[in-house]
């Protein structure tokens, strides 16, 4: 029996009136082989992330405003500015303190956040300081344009007791206490401490010296020696009291003294003595006083003794060397 073959039915496309006939489409013929369906591996949906703080609640970039707090790790920084040497400084916060450097890369001021110390190359100026203590090189209060300046120091109570200003020091109630470079106090509530200020020596002798020199001889064991640190007005006195073994009403044979001070003669001759009689001995007595100007150094005074015309004179009964060193 004859095997009949199908065909499809082709149905021919029909235009609508008035439009042109679309070209034939040809059926295109599949490929020979076994083909599978495409698998594609299963993903899940990523979670949902919802911001609960934007950028925009902190920072304002078109008002360039910082609006809420940032908060840097151990290790985070600003830096203002770009250093470069010669052309710009630079600005740097970090969690130990804050340091600016000029164009020069020298520090105009530094703030250590550790000890809380500053350091400020230029000037500082405020309306008040509260300070519990100031060690400075230098403070200078008032001058052109900063007012006539004023020191006020008050007690516990707020009470003034001390107030320094263009005039001078005002001390209202309390003590003022003045030491030098030894630490000794030359000055204190009560004025100067003349101890302190006055440095005084003398030296007293009774044993009889004798002499018929026509020039100046020492006398034994009359001699005080003393150190200034400047120059100095010293108040320097002597007096004697002797007597010549070959004088007569007529021929009076004096002894005459004078004062040392490092081998020149500091005042005049003690050579007016008065002369007293005592069972026919002719005693003399004579004393000087002198403000002297010393320099500063060691010094050495001693009293000195010669004869007026060369007989024997003796210094017998007391006699006194001493100086004091007006002021400090």
């Amino acid at each position: 029996m004859e095997e009949k073959v199908y065909t499809p039915e082709v149905i021919e496309d029909a235009p609508f009136p008035g439009q042109d006939i679309p070209a034939a489409i040809t059926q295109a013929q599949p490929p020979a082989g076994t083909f599978t369906p495409t698998t594609t591996k299963e993903k899940t949906f990523p979670k949902r992330l919802i911001a609960t703080e934007l950028i925009g609640q902190a920072l304002n970039t078109r008002s360039k405003k910082i609006l809420g707090e940032f908060t840097f790790t151990p290790s985070g920084a600003i830096q203002v500015g770009d250093y470069k040497n010669g052309v710009s400084g630079d600005l740097r916060i970090t969690p130990n303190g804050l340091t600016a450097r000029d164009l020069a890369g020298l520090t105009t001021f530094a703030i250590d956040g550790t000890t809380g110390d500053a350091v400020f190359k230029g000037t500082v100026q405020a309306g008040s300081v509260i300070s519990g203590s100031v060690i400075t090189g230098d403070i200078t209060v008032g001058g052109e344009g900063n007012g006539e300046g004023e020191i006020h120091v008050l007690d516990d109570t707020n009470v003034e007791k001390i107030t320094l200003d263009k005039d001078g020091m005002t001390i209202n109630t309390g003590k003022l206490t003045i030491k030098d470079s030894a630490d000794t106090t030359i000055v204190d509530a009560t004025g100067l401490v003349s101890t302190a200020n006055f440095a005084a020596d003398s030296i007293s002798q009774t044993a009889s010296f004798s002499t018929t020199s026509q020039t100046y001889v020492d006398v034994t064991s009359m001699s005080l020696s003393f150190t200034l640190s400047r120059q100095s007005k010293v108040l320097i006195g002597s007096s004697i009291k002797g007597y010549s073994p070959d004088a007569t009403s007529t021929n009076i044979v004096t002894p005459v003294a004078q004062i040392d001070l490092d081998g020149s003669q500091v005042a005049g001759e003690m050579s007016t003595p008065s002369i007293v009689e005592i069972a026919g001995v002719y005693y003399t007595t004579s004393s000087t006083t002198v403000v002297a100007t010393v320099a500063a150094g060691s010094h050495t005074l001693k009293i000195q003794l010669k004869s007026s015309s060369g007989g024997n004179v003796t210094l017998a009964g007391s006699r006194v060397l001493w100086y004091v060193v007006l002021g400090k």
